[in-house]
């Protein structure tokens, strides 16, 4: 077997291996934590100063 096929196959393999597994959430926690907060927002903190590619 040539080296490239094993690679792949060894990389396939760990990553199935190591892969996460996040813990499933009700379908109603989920729209509760998507609800925004209500009252005034004390803070709003913009990081993006230009049009960088990384963006």
């Amino acid at each position: 077997m040539k080296k490239g096929v094993l690679f792949i196959l060894l990389s396939f393999s760990c990553s199935l291996l190591f892969s996460q597994d996040f813990p499933s959430i009700s379908e109603t926690d989920r729209i509760d934590l998507l609800t925004p907060n209500r009252g005034k927002i004390r803070m709003v903190l913009d990081t993006d100063t230009y049009n960088e590619i990384d963006d």
